[in-house]
């Protein structure tokens, strides 16, 4: 056992039987590594078997000896052994978190399915009843911003931050990835969206951010880009303190939950104040007023409607303690960008 393979074999075991050994011979762990520490030997001999057990680790912190993988202890014998009972509890703590965790997967499948049922809506408002899209400084490329505004801010961003709640088997690393990923897409739609908004104004003389949903939306906008910056230096940069990272982190949660119900409710009130402006039956308009409830009015309606359901269940994914992923919960993860210095 003095060979190298043996030494690996040593070093890569636990240390958690070295407690029942030392309570076996009364020795406490400071005597134990007292009596044998002075022996410059890689394996010691029990003390009262020919059995070679243990491996003085001077690179271990705790006790400094490993447990060798030659033979059980007197007193493990006819038993099963701890380890074998301490991967049974892991697999059924695993088997736990499956089942607590099946319910969100279900409602993210159900999250999934309205987040597409949103942007089919609001693309078959702006494609059919508001008459398509172009980037000619006309109304058709105001069309583009309630498209680009509810694909990214609602339901990309959305997604994006419901990935720490599913059970996945992936690992934070690459979890870390994709939840920025998403979120600069999102956030580029959502730079788009706003620029097709301002081209618009400006092509036809109307000032800009005058009303309570443009406040909103520009305010929702800047948080957001700010938070991407943020959590990219913070989370992603390998040169952010660890320390630093645990404390930032309930601030990005919080932050980006109140992002998201900013998003939400800048569309509602984006898509009343477009009703109100097209549906008003005035100056020679042939459309029906809001007032008498036309066929556009209840497709917009009712696609409000779908992304309230849909902030809902995602805000109820995000609110549930029971649903969080462990693995997820402790900012000791490694830097996404390798150290290049």
């Amino acid at each position: 056992m003095g060979n190298e393979s043996a030494k690996v074999n040593v070093m890569n075991r636990s240390s958690r039987n070295v407690r029942a050994f030392i309570s076996q011979e009364k020795l406490d762990v400071e005597a134990f590594i007292t009596k044998y520490n002075s022996q410059d030997l890689i394996d010691t001999l029990l003390p009262h078997s020919a059995m070679k057990k243990f491996c003085f680790r001077p690179e271990v912190p705790s006790y400094r000896i490993l447990i060798s993988e030659i033979g059980e202890l007197p007193w493990e014998k006819n038993q099963k052994s701890q380890s074998e009972t301490e991967e049974i509890l892991c697999a059924l703590n695993d088997l736990n978190i499956k089942r607590k965790m099946r319910f969100p997967v279900v409602f993210y499948v159900l999250s999934v399915c309205l987040g597409f049922l949103c942007v089919m809506f609001v693309c078959v408002w702006s494609g059919i009843w508001r008459g398509g899209f172009a980037w000619d400084g006309s109304f058709l490329q105001f069309n583009w911003h309630p498209v680009l505004m509810v694909t990214s801010l609602v339901v990309l961003y959305g997604n994006a931050i419901l990935l720490y709640r599913l059970p996945l088997s992936w690992s934070k690393w690459w979890c870390k990835l994709t939840h920025a990923g998403l979120l600069f897409v999102a956030l580029v739609l959502s730079v788009l969206g706003v620029c097709a908004a301002f081209d618009f104004h400006t092509a036809n003389n109307i000032p800009h951010l005058y009303s309570l949903h443009s406040w909103t939306g520009i305010s929702t906008v800047a948080l957001f880009t700010l938070q991407w910056f943020v959590g990219l230096c913070a989370f992603l940069l390998p040169w952010t303190p660890l320390a630093f990272r645990a404390c930032l982190k309930p601030l990005h949660i919080w932050m980006g939950i109140s992002i998201f119900i900013l998003s939400l409710v800048t569309s509602l009130s984006g898509i009343n104040e477009k009703l109100l402006l097209t549906l008003n039956g005035r100056n020679g308009s042939n459309t029906e007023p809001y007032t008498a409830l036309p066929a556009e009015a209840l497709f917009a309606n009712s696609l409000g409607i779908v992304l309230v359901i849909f902030g809902l269940l995602v805000l109820k994914l995000l609110s549930s303690e029971k649903w969080k992923n462990p693995e997820f919960e402790n900012e000791t993860g490694r830097p996404l960008l390798p150290d290049a210095r």
